[in-house]
Formats: structure tokens, sequence, C-alpha cells
């Protein structure tokens, strides 16, 4: 097969040499593959004339055996048997070789096969990689291309910038032009504006004058006429005004007083509604904090009890360590350690049952809360509803007043009856409504501060509570830290006592040691003696067997001469009986028949499929292990002895009767000898096999004794630290306890002290609250209970204790037992031993027969390290093949990317042409565009411009001339106010004098009643002497109206004036008025 794929390679080399030197690396391939032919063919060569010396060898063997069946046919029916044996042996041999040459070819046409393909896949690359080339020739012509056509382009580009910047800046200096133009055009007209407005202006400032002058003359006219009229119609219209005015007031104070009870009976339902929210507010925080408190301290008191436990573990693992050293039952801990009690679990399911329905309550707290949430939240949805409904209606009502057009003028008001009054009534009704509607937003935003205030006030009273009763929590606590540490320092010195005992059983246990070392040398020095003496009777044996050798080979060669002298006598008694036969004539049939019998059949080698063999057939089978050797051995003896004893059988008839006693004692001594090492092969193994089962026991028994010492030892420390911490826990609540009921009766005391006073009187002595006795028995008789529960407990655990503890010695007792036992099968083993390698210097005698075997099995050995050389080689010689195809992809991959990365440059600088190409056809409309926008916003701003001015212009004119028209009718509209204020007051004055007068001429008054009466009037005022005097004083009023008339021109005076200050002042001024007539209709009714 090799032979003809190194033919059909070879053309393949051939054709592959003659290619191009772009495929060298397929050609090196080629070449090595056929150096590698070559090599195999030489090795065939090798193998076919090795398998022709070893037919030469097959012929000469099969020649030998005739003539040994020939001479001996018994003895080749028994070297036949073995040879059958040694055939089937050499027939596996073979079959396994063939088996691994066959695989050894299939990996061959495997890797022949992937050297095809990875040349194949090395020619497409190399023709892709031709292409690739190709195909990058043409992308640097292309780019050349492209790079000369993007130079010319960017020259044209150049060229075509210059140009239109040429023609823009023409452009951009005939705008100028134009704008300078322009821009004197502008200043001429504005100019002649200034003009124009400087005679506009002395115009209507003449134009202005000459109306206030009419305006005046019209005014005193109409002001005439209208005194005339009023004061024909003056008294009618006042007392009819006062009695509807009088009317309207009693209606306003109904309606006041109605609004103000509406108001009082939403303020309480709002403070009822809030104060019972903030109850129900301050009593789900208090619940919520306090659930929290109770969370937090089961939390701590789970941490603390996971630390203890925690603490136990290590208490009982440190116990059990104990435990193992000293082997011994633990003097048990004094009773001020073992004080202590977990909590029952009747307790711990009553705080479980507590935790379940506090963490229940919290829930449904919760739940109430998120509902209380829900509803407030849909309330304050709806007020933002209404707010931006009252919003929306006060906008509403605001354009609508603007639409209904400006308030009445001050003339239009002094008529009673008239629609100007009214809708000056409903005006001020409006204004009275929305500021109620302000104020009652106000309140509402006072009483949330004042709930807001009074909400985090409780929180900081709370928040103080917390912090005190946490000052006293973890006062409490460092009392209890400070009581722990003092236990702990016991403990320390109680651990510190233990461990000084330990290390004095330590150095015990070490002295033991130093002396079971000392006894195991004494040991292996009497082993080595005993070892020494074996070996010298080994080598006697030896000597006695060489000895027994050299009788059997004396024994064989005498065996040989009697077999000389056999066939001699044999020859002898043929001839006489042939002359015997001879001399009857009529026997010779029969007796001719009587020889056959005795020659022997001969198997024919075609037919037992005779092959070469090697003399070391036993060489596979055999192990360097004692167990195979001493199974080895004996079968080979057997079968020597069993040969033996069929030679002897065919010369029994034959030899004296001092060669047969010979012969059997031998077969005697060898049947006895192979008896004995039967024997002790069975007692060997017997006694290995109780040796390990003794040890594996062992084992076991250490591991349960080790197991239960660490059991034992974390019983002991978890009881110690359970009943130690639950007894500090108790003894802690049991203070806690006292310490309230302490404060309970302290309580008690301070509150039936004052009712034992009053009560000594009467009775000698007060009677105590039995209620509170009662409850302080019952949880004392708790606290005996639980006392009694944890003694039991203790009690329990100590039980268990003392059980385990006898546990812990009878596992002891039954260890100490098993160590004997396993003493003594230690004895049995070391005899075994003994034996044993008596038979291992018997058997090393034998083993000197098989180095002949292992001679053979080297050579073999060589040949299988050659042909390993040879795969190892072609193995690395497949491993370069890869690196080699390895390194072609990468170069193939490499040449990919640089192809992806040019055409990918070109795209982009395709690409950038394309957009460099749309964004210079973008600038040149631009500029197109931007040209034509120019000139038409220039035109479309001068005609603007010359609009504008004209416009405004007008509107100027216009507003200036409203202005002042609005400026003199107010200056005159306040001066009539003031005027009237003046009259009513002059006319006010009068009539108090003429009243005076008339009051002086009735009754006198005396200085000293009108000093009294000026005394009551300030202390009814709330004002001194001076100020009374200031107010009665009338030239502080006049003085006052002039400050008012300079306020109103100073005003009008303003270039932005504000319309609501101007009003604000002249209404006081006209409410002034209304108070003075108001005054002068009541005196004038009086009088």
């Amino acid at each position: 097969m090799l032979q003809i794929s190194g033919q059909s390679n070879a053309p393949e080399i051939a054709a592959q040499m003659s290619m191009d030197p772009g495929k060298l690396c397929a050609s090196v391939m080629s070449y090595s593959n056929g150096e590698r032919v070559l090599l195999l063919q030489e090795e065939v060569r090798s193998l076919s004339q090795e398998l022709t010396q070893c037919q030469a060898d097959k012929e000469f063997v099969w020649s030998l055996w005739k003539q040994l069946q020939a001479a001996n046919p018994d003895l080749t029916q028994a070297v036949s048997l073995v040879v059958e044996r040694e055939k089937h042996k050499a027939e596996a041999k073979d079959r396994k070789v063939l088996e691994i040459l066959q695989a050894k070819d299939y990996k061959i046409q495997e890797l022949e096969k992937e050297v095809t393909s990875q040349r194949q896949e090395v020619s497409a690359l190399l023709q892709q990689q031709r292409a690739s080339e190709e195909e990058r020739h043409v992308m640097k012509k292309e780019l050349v291309e492209l790079q000369h056509t993007l130079s010319d382009t960017t020259q044209h580009l150049q060229q075509c910038d210059e140009g239109w910047r040429r023609r823009l800046e023409e452009q951009q200096e005939q705008s100028r032009k134009q704008e300078e133009t322009n821009n004197a055009r502008l200043r001429e007209v504005q100019e002649e504006l200034v003009k124009i407005q400087t005679v506009s202006s002395s115009l209507s400032v003449q134009l202005s004058s000459v109306q206030q002058k009419l305006s005046e003359r019209e005014q005193q006219l109409q002001q005439l006429r209208g005194e005339l009229q009023d004061l024909q119609s003056l008294y009618v219209q006042s007392v009819a005004h006062a009695g509807e005015q009088a009317e309207l007031i009693q209606q306003l104070e109904g309606l006041n007083m109605d609004t103000q009870q509406i108001l009082q009976s939403q303020e309480r339902v709002h403070t009822t509604h809030t104060a019972s929210y903030h109850k129900l507010y301050s009593e789900l925080s208090v619940s919520y904090q306090a659930l929290r408190l109770s969370e937090e301290q089961l939390r701590q008191r789970n941490v603390s009890l996971t630390e203890q436990l925690c603490q136990k573990e290590q208490q009982v693992s440190e116990l059990q360590d104990q435990l193992q050293q000293l082997q011994q039952p633990v003097t048990p801990h004094p009773l001020s350690s073992q004080c202590s009690r977990s909590v029952s679990p009747s307790s711990s399911k009553a705080a479980e049952k507590k935790i379940q329905q506090l963490e229940e309550l919290l829930t449904l707290k919760t739940d109430e809360n998120e509902e209380l949430r829900r509803a407030h939240a849909k309330r304050h949805d709806r007020l933002r509803l209404i707010q931006t409904n009252y919003r929306a209606v006060k906008e509403q009502l605001k354009e609508v007043e603007d639409t209904q057009g400006l308030r009445a003028e001050p003339w239009e008001l002094r008529q009673e009856n008239s629609d100007a009054v009214w809708n000056e009534l409903a005006f001020f009704k409006r204004e009275n409504k929305k500021l109620l509607a302000e104020k009652s937003q106000l309140e509402e935003e006072l009483d949330v501060a004042r709930v807001r205030v009074a909400m985090e006030r409780a929180t900081a009273q709370e928040l103080r509570l917390q912090l005190h009763e946490e000052e006293q929590v973890l006062e409490r606590k460092m009392v209890c830290l400070e009581r722990e540490t003092l236990k702990l320092r016991e403990e320390k010195q109680a651990l510190q006592d233990a461990s000084d005992v330990l290390r004095s059983e330590l150095e015990k246990v070490q002295a033991a040691l130093q002396q079971a070392r000392v006894r195991e040398e004494v040991t292996q020095a009497r082993v080595s003696a005993e070892r020494d003496r074996l070996l010298d009777e080994a080598r006697a044996l030896q000597a006695q067997v060489e000895k027994w050798r050299r009788a059997e080979t004396a024994s064989r060669a005498a065996l040989l001469r009697i077999r000389q002298e056999v066939g001699v006598l044999r020859a002898e008694r043929d001839f006489h009986r042939n002359k015997i036969r001879r001399g009857r004539g009529y026997g010779t049939h029969t007796n001719t028949h009587t020889t056959v019998p005795l020659q022997p059949r001969t198997c024919s080698p075609a037919k037992d499929e005779w092959e070469d063999m090697s003399p070391d057939s036993d060489s596979e089978d055999f192990s360097d292990s004692l167990d195979s050797r001493h199974a080895a051995h004996p079968l080979h003896f057997a079968a020597k002895s069993k040969s033996v004893c069929v030679c002897r059988c065919v010369c029994v008839c034959f030899v004296t009767l001092p060669m047969k006693r010979r012969v059997t004692k031998r077969r005697h001594v060898c049947a006895v000898y192979t008896q004995r090492l039967a024997c002790l092969q069975q007692q060997v193994a017997v006694l290995q096999a109780a040796s390990r089962a003794a040890h594996d026991e062992r084992l076991r028994q250490q591991h349960t004794h080790t197991e239960l010492q660490t059991l034992t030892h974390t019983l002991q420390v978890h009881t110690h630290t359970h009943t130690h911490t639950e007894l500090q826990t108790l003894t802690h609540t049991l203070q806690q306890q006292k310490a309230m009921l302490e404060a309970e009766l302290e309580q008690l005391r301070k509150s039936h002290s004052p009712e034992a006073q009053q009560a000594s009187v009467t009775v000698t002595a007060p009677a105590p609250d039995l209620p509170n006795i009662k409850t302080l028995e019952a949880e004392i008789k708790q606290l005996n209970n639980r006392l009694k529960s944890s003694s039991a407990e203790v009690s329990r655990q100590s039980a268990l204790i003392k059980g385990l503890r006898t546990e812990l010695h009878e596992r002891d007792q039954r260890l100490k037992e098993l160590q004997d036992k396993v003493c003594h099968c230690e004895r049995d083993v070391v005899m075994k031993r003994q034996l044993v390698e008596d038979l291992r210097s018997r058997l090393k005698i034998l083993q000197d027969s098989e180095r002949s075997h292992r001679s053979h099995i080297d050579e073999l050995e060589r040949k299988l390290k050659s042909q390993c050389e040879e795969a190892s080689n072609r193995k690395s010689f497949i491993e370069s093949l890869k690196r080699r195809l390895s390194v072609a992809t990468h170069d193939k991959q490499q040449c990919e990317s640089n192809n992806n990365t040019l055409r990918e440059q070109i795209h982009t600088k395709e690409q950038k042409l394309t957009a460099l190409q749309a964004r210079l056809a973008e600038c040149e409309r631009s500029k197109v565009e931007l040209e034509q926008t120019a000139k038409e916003q220039m035109q479309l701003l001068t005609n603007q411009s010359t609009e504008t001015i004209h416009t405004l212009q007008n509107k100027l004119a216009l507003t200036h001339t409203q202005h002042q028209h609005l400026r003199s009718v107010t200056l005159a509209l306040a001066m009539e106010v003031d005027r009237e204020v003046r009259q009513a007051r002059a006319e006010l004055r009068k009539r108090r004098r003429e009243r005076k007068k008339e009051g002086l001429g009735r009754g006198g008054v005396s200085k000293r009643s009108m000093v009294k009466a000026q005394s009551i009037a300030a202390s009814i005022l709330n004002v001194s002497a001076d100020d009374l005097a200031s107010i009665l004083d009338t030239d502080q009023v006049d003085e006052a109206d002039g400050v008012w008339m300079k306020h109103i021109q100073q005003l009008l005076q303003q270039q932005s004036l504000s319309a609501g200050e101007l009003l604000d002042i002249l209404l006081v001024k006209m409410k002034e008025n209304r108070a003075l007539m108001e005054e002068l209709v009541t005196l004038r009714e009086s009088h």
C-alpha cells in the first residue's frame, strides 16, 4: 500500500515541481512526502528479509521436529501441548501487532488524506492570493486615477472658489456703496423728521394750551349748571339715598354674619377632621414605632442568640478536643457556670406567636395608612381641580370686567339713583368677595402651618423620649456587659487551669511516645537480624537447588545413554524376531501387524499451523509483582515436572531398580515442594487479606472513636454555653422585671401616700391595693415555675452527659480490645511475611531463567521504540505542515484584511468626493439665493423703513395729543375734587360754629367742661392731647390737601404714568368728600 502511494505521489511531485515558483511551499511538502515514501520502502524491504529468515528458521525447526517425533513420540506429544499453548499466545501477540499495524495504516491513510486536502487548500489559497494581488494592482491603478481626478477637481474647485470670492467681493463693495447712499438718505430723512417733530411739538403745545382754556371754560359752565341742579335736588336725593344705603348696609351685615357663621362651622369641621387625622396619625406612628422597636429588639435577640450558639459550638469543639486528649470522663464544671438556662420552648413559641400577631397588625396598619394616603391624594386632586376651576372662573370674570368697560367717572357718581352708582356698588361687592376668598385661603394656609408646627413639636417630643429611653437601655446594657466581663474573666481563669492540666497530660503522652519509639527501634533491629539470617538460609537453599540441577543434568545424560542402549536392544530384538519369523514362515503376517501400533501418530505442521516460536512466550504474561510471580512460576515448574515424569514413564520398563528408586524419590520431592509452595501461597494470600481487613477495621474504629469524642465535646460545650447563656438571659429578664416592679411599687406608694394621710385621721391602717399584689404574686409564681423548669432541664442535660460518658467508656474498652486483636494480627502477618520472604528467595533462583526472555523483550522494545520514534517524526512533520498551513492562512487573512481596508478607504474617499461635489453645488445655489435674497431684503427694508417712519410719526402725534388730554382731564378732576372737599369742609366748619354758638347761647359750657370733654375724647381714641389738638386744627388739613395736589402733579409729570396709584389717590379724596357730605347731611337734619 505504501509502495502504491509512493508511486502515485511521484507524478504529483513532478507536476508540482514543474509549477511556477509561487507554489514553492507545496513542492517542498511533496518532496518531504517522497523522502518519507522512500524510507517506508526501505523498511518494507528489511521486513521482507526478516520474514525470509524466519521462514528458513521455521523449516529448520520443522525438520528437527520430525526427527524428534520419530525418536520420541511421547515427548513430542508433551512438547506439542506446550507448543500449542505457546502458539496461542503467539497468535494473540501477532493479532495485537496486526491490529496496531492496521491502526497505524489507517492513521497513515488519514494523514495522507489530510495532506492532500491541505495541498488543495494551499493551492486554493495561492490562487486566491494571486487573485487578491491582481485585484490589489487594479485597485492601486484605480486609486492613482482617482487621486489624479481628485487633484484635478481640487484645482478646479479652487479656481471656482477664487472666482466666486472675487464676485462676492465685488457684490459686497456694490452693496456697501448702496448701503452708504441709503444711510445718507436716511440721515437726511431723519433730519427732516426732527425738524417736522419740533414744528409739530410747538403746534401741539399751542393746541394743548388752547384746548385747556376751552376745557376749563366748558368745565366751569358745566360746574355752574351742575351746582344749580344739585342744589335743587340734593336734599331729596340725599334723603332717599340715605334710606337705601341703610337698607343695603343691613342686608350686607346680614350676609356677612351668615358667611361668618358658615366659615366658623367649616373651620370647626376642618379642625375636628384635622384633629381626628392627627390623632390617627399619631396613634399609627406610635404603633409603627413600637412595632419597629419590637422588630429591632427581636432581631438583636436573634443576632445575640446566634452569636451565643456560635460560642457554644466553639466551646463544645474545645471540650471535644480536651476529651480526645484526655480519653477519660470529664469532671463537671462548678455550679456557678451551670446556673444559666435558655428560654423554654413554650416562651419561644409565645414569642413567635407575638411576632406573628405584630406582623399581621403591622400589615393591617400599613394597609390603613395606604388607604388614608389614597383618600388624601384623591381629596388633594379634587382640591386642585376646584382651584384650577376657581382660577379659570377668576380669569373669565376679569375678562368680562375688562370687556364691560371702564368704571364710571366721579361726576357720574353724584347722582344717587344712577346706573353708575349701582355698577360701582356691584364692583365693590365683587372686590369684597375676592378679598374674602383670599382671606379664607390665607386662613387655610395658616391652619396648615399651625398643624405642621404642632406635628413637628410632637415628633420632637417623641424623639426626645426615644433618646431618653435609648440612654436608659444603653446604661442597662453597660451594667450587663460589666457583669458578663467579670464572668468571662472567671471562665478564662478556669480555662487556664484546665490548659495547665492538659499540658501536663501532653507531656506524659509525649514521654509514652518516646518509649514507644525506642521499642520500635529495638523491634527494627531484631527484624533486620532475622532478615540477614533468612537471606543466609536462602543462599544455602540456592546452593541446594544448584546441586539438584546438576544431579538432574547427570540423570538426563544417563537417560540418553539408557535410550541408546534401549535402541540397540530393540534392534537386536527385531533382528531375532525376524529370524524366528523366517524360521516359522506362517506367522509373519501377524507379527508385522503387532508392530504397527507401536509407531506413534505424528501431527502434520500444516494442520497445527506451525509458526516461529520464541523462548520468551511467557514474557508478556510476566510482571514484577510478587503475586504474579507466585502465580506464574509454579505453573512453569509443574510443566517441567510433568515433562520429566513423562520421560521417566517411557523408560520405566528399561531401567534397573536403583534408577527407579532415585526417580521416585525425586518425583516425590518435587510433588512435595509444589504442594508446599501452593499451600504457602494460599496462606500468604489469606494472611494479606486478614491484615488488610484488620487494618480497615482499625481505621474504622479510630474514625468512630474520633467522631464520638468530637460529638461528646460539642455536646458538653453546647450544654455548658447553652445553660450559661440561658441563665444569663433569665437573670437579665428577672432583673428587668424586678426593676419594673420596684418602679411600679414606688409609683403605688407615691399615689397611695396622700390617700393614706387622709385616711389616717379616720382609720389607723390603710388597705393595700389587692389587684397589684395579686399580679405580683402571679409573676413570682411564674418565675418560680421557670426556675423549676430550668433546674429540671439542667438535671436532664447532666443525665445526658453521664450517658454519653458511659458510652465513651464502653467504646474505649472496645477500641482497646480491637487494638489487641490488631496486634495479634500484626504478629501473624510478620511471621507470614518471613515465610513469604523465604519463598521469594527460592523464587529468585527461577528468575535467572527469565533473563534470556527479558533480553528478547528488550530487543522487541527497541524495535518498538524505533517505530515510536518514526511515528513521532511523522507527527512532527505533520505538525510542521499544520504550522505552514496556519502561516499561510494567517497571510491570507492579512491579505484579505488589507484588501478590505483598501476598499473601505476607496469607498470613504468616493463618499467624500460626492459629499464635496454636493457641497460645491449647494454653495453655488446658496450664493445665488443669498444674492437674490439680499437684493430683495434691501428693497423691502428701504420700503418698510419709509412706511414705518410715516406711521410712527402719525402714532406719536396721536399718542402725544391723547396723553396731554388725559393729563389735563386728570388734573381738572383732581382740582375739582379738591375744591369740592374744601367747600364741604368750609360748610361743615360754618355749621359746627353755628351749632356751638347755639349751644353756648342755650347753656354756656365752661372751659373746665371743654377740657374734660377733650380728655375723655383723647382717652376714648387712645390718643394724646397734642394729637387731638392737631386733629382739631384745620391748617394741617389744608397742608395735607396741598401735599395731595403736589403728589398728583408729580405723578402726571412722570413719563410712565401709574394708573393704579392715581386711582387710589383720587378714591381716597372722593371717600373723604363723601364722608364730609354725609356729615353735612346729618348736621342739616339735626338742625
